[in-house]
Parts: C-alpha cells; structure tokens; sequence
C-alpha cells in the first residue's frame, strides 16, 4: 500500500489518544508513549510488504532490535485474553510467521488515517479507559478513532547500523506458522480407508486426554500444530477440528468434506454431524455390555443389569422369572403372534384366537423377529420380577416396554454398545482408536505395503 512503501521508516500515532506505537525496555512488550517519546528510537518502525493470494500484506520490524510487530495471543498480565500485541524475532529467513501479517486500510472517515487489521481479523487499537498507553486488538468497531493510526512522519534511514532481517521470501502454503508437522495420513484415510498412524493416534489420545480435563468448550484443535487453541491457528482452518458440546460431552463437528474426515470414517454422528469423542459412561448390561443408562441419569431409578430377556436368561436369573422369560423367547416372532398368555404360556393372536381372551395375557410387539418386545401395563407385576431388566416408556405413561431380543441393531466393535446409525462401526472417537489400536494400528509405510501386497494377489492370475 501506498502508506507503506518497501523499506520506509516511520512512526505511528493513535488518532484518539495522541500517543506512538512505542517499544519497551524489555525489548518484546509494545505500549502506547506520549509526545515526548517521538524522538526516541524505540517509536520507530521499518515496513516491509509481501504479496499472497492477490492480498498485499504489511510487516513492522522495530529498528531497535529487528523484531516484527505480532499479534500474542495469551493471557497478559492485564488479564485480557487473545488481545495484546507485542514483538517477536523471526527465526527463519525461509518462512514468513503469519503472526506478524498486517492488512492495511484506508479509514473511511478518517482522511489520511489508516486501520490495521491482523490476519486473525481483529484490529490494532488503543484503550485508554481502564489500562492507559496499552495498545491491543479487538474484533468490533465499538470506538472507531481507537484504531485510527496516522503514519506521523517518514524517517530517513539512520546512518547508524541497525538489526535487520535478511531478504524474506513469499508466504508459502502450510508454512505459515513454524509447527512440528502435518501427517497425510489424515488425508489418507479418507481416499483408502485405511487408518492413521501411530504417532496421530498418539496426537489424538492427547486430545481426547485434554477434553477430559483442561478444555473450554467451544474450542478447537489444530492438526498442524497439535495444540489446543482458537484464534492462534486461524490460518490452519482447513486443518483445524471444532468441538462442542453434544448432550453435556464434547463433540467435534465434521461434515464430512474436511481433508481429515478421514479421522472419524467408520464412527457414527448425530443429525447435525456432532461425533462423540469419548466413549459414554454409565450403567451397561451385564451380558453384552450394551449402555443402559449413562452416568448421571441412573441416581433416581432401579440399577439394571440387562437390557433384554435374552440376556437375562443367558445371565440365569430368577428360576420363575426366568422360565417365563424363556418361554416368551421360544415364540416365532416371525408369525402373527400378538400376544401370549401367561395361564397357559402360549403365544396367539388376541384378533384371531379369542380362547385366551379371558386368561392374563400381555402384549408382543413381534417386529419380524429383528426387535420383539414385551408391552404391559406400568403397574403390572412384570415389571417388578423383572426389575434387572432395562424399561422403556412408550410415551404414555401407562405403559412400558421391555425388549426381548435384538438380531438387527449394529453394534461398535469396541464397546459393544448399540448404534444408532447400522452404517458405522464406532460409538466414539476413543472407541476408534482404541480398537484400530489393537487390530489394525500400524506404520503408515506398512499399511501401504499391505495394502499394496493385497492388490497384486487380486491382480495376479
């Protein structure tokens, strides 16, 4: 921009408060100094543009010790959060810290004045109300003349040697911000289907470990830099996983067209694209480990072991209990049975046989077999012989249920539990790992040769 030509050295003032963008004595902390500062080195900035996507962005070194104006975003010691700005070195001449990328802008009402604006979005401003001479950034336009500066005055270059960075090159994509590294097998698993590595499943353990205990929902969690953070890895959006809250346990949304969806294939999601990320706690059966009740919801009700009759008898309860239940379990849930009656212990249907009519009888739910269930009465003394036995409301509060049997529900390999989604394998991010852990977790470079391995055999004559 024209206010900011290559090279030039100059100072900036705040258009509201009349004070310069000035360097501390530490040689890192950046605060706002009166008039009387505008002779002093430590005001002095030195400008250099870079040009990505078509956008030409503004970088300030300071000419005191070369270090580049920077967003910070930690609590400061004035305990405003993600808010500060301050200098930092720039370690490498190869790669341009997005950090230190300011956009510059004409004020619309200010005539000469400028606005800057962080690639994080938020704005350069002054506050003077509560912590004076404080320069910091905001993300609203609540005090226009705050984010005024006014380019006060074009120095000429000192003739005194100075701390400068060496020649900088072009922002290069991914290597925005210095970070440990970006596995493709995030990527991978989404075109292959094979599972991550082992040193994300290690990543993503610490994240899940993480969720349980420090985080503050909503958050994210950048796959670039492994951290936890928001507005410190706007840059890696693509690469960045959010999380919320999905009944009281946090989720991550995924829509399924991230590059690292491939992360959570095989794991089942709400209406909305929310995924578990820690497997529920609670109350399970017994038998089959299914959920009963998770953790919170059981305080007030009768602990169930079982979530069906066949797992009550599989268990062997009660020796009258269960042979009824045993009973009940011989019927062809395939027929018209619609009732069985409890004289005789014989399945019929209550439209066509009206000899059990008069006999105690309940109702069967046969559902072709794939989910039978017991509907009686709440006050009926069923319920309460079979009280290890999960119940279900119908929705009138008269009446419950009891299931039978399950031949259709998809169950998570790892956990058991039903699924709610018969597509997916998974209830949970930590059911995932786990279990790819344990059977199919292994080297990326092994994976490939498998799977490599596997084709030439299909191939082969």
């Amino acid at each position: 921009m024209e206010a900011f030509p290559e090279g030039m050295h100059l100072r900036l003032r705040n258009r509201a408060t009349n004070q310069y963008l000035h360097l501390d004595k530490d040689g890192t902390s950046v605060s706002l100094r009166g008039r009387w500062s505008r002779a002093l080195l430590s005001t002095e900035w030195v400008a250099h543009c870079h040009e990505h996507d078509g956008t030409t962005y503004v970088r300030l070194h300071s000419a005191v010790n070369g270090r580049y104006l920077a967003a910070k975003f930690k609590r400061s010691q004035h305990d405003l959060r993600n808010r500060f700005v301050h200098v930092r070195p720039c370690e490498s001449t190869e790669v341009v810290d997005a950090f230190t990328l300011w956009e510059i802008f004409r004020a619309t009402e200010g005539g000469e004045d400028v606005l800057m604006r962080h690639v994080s979005n938020s704005v350069l401003t002054a506050i003077a109300s509560r912590w004076p001479g404080v320069a910091a950034l905001d993300y609203d336009d609540q005090s226009p003349p705050m984010m005024h500066w006014v380019v006060a005055e074009a120095i000429p270059p000192r003739p005194r040697p100075q701390v400068l960075p060496g020649p900088s090159k072009a922002i290069e994509q991914g290597a925005l911000i210095k970070t440990p590294w970006y596995c493709k097998c995030y990527e991978k698993a989404t075109s292959d289907g094979q599972p991550v590595c082992i040193s994300c499943a290690v990543y993503l353990r610490k994240l899940l470990n993480a969720s349980k205990t420090e985080m503050n929902i909503p958050n994210s969690y950048c796959l670039v830099c492994h951290q936890l953070g928001a507005e410190e890895h706007s840059l890696h959006r693509r690469r960045t996983i959010l999380i919320d809250h999905l009944e009281k346990m946090p989720a991550a949304y995924v829509t399924g067209k991230e590059p690292w969806a491939g992360i959570f294939q095989g794991i089942q999601s709400d209406f909305f694209g929310f995924i578990l990320l820690h497997k529920p706690e609670g109350t399970r059966c017994t038998v089959c480990n299914d959920l009963l009740e998770p953790a919170g919801q059981e305080l007030y009700k009768a602990p169930y072991h079982f979530c069906s009759l066949k797992c009550f008898v599989e268990n062997a309860g009660g020796a009258a209990a269960m042979q009824l239940a045993e009973k009940i379990l011989e019927i062809d849930f395939e027929s018209s049975a619609s009732a069985f009656c409890l004289v005789c212990e014989i399945a019929f249907n209550f439209h066509e046989d009206n000899g059990h009519a008069t006999h105690k009888w309940i109702h069967i739910i046969s559902d072709s077999g794939h989910r039978p269930r017991v509907q009686v009465s709440a006050r009926h003394q069923l319920p309460d012989e079979w009280h290890d036995i999960k119940i279900r409301s119908v929705g009138d509060a008269e009446t419950v249920e009891l299931l039978i049997q399950d031949r259709i529900s998809v169950r998570c390999q790892h956990c058991k539990m039903r699924l709610v989604d018969g597509s997916k394998k998974y209830c949970t991010l930590e059911c995932s790992l786990d279990w790819q852990y344990q059977h199919r977790l292994v080297p990326r470079l092994l994976q490939l040769k498998a799977f490599e391995l596997v084709h030439n055999d299909a191939d082969s004559p």
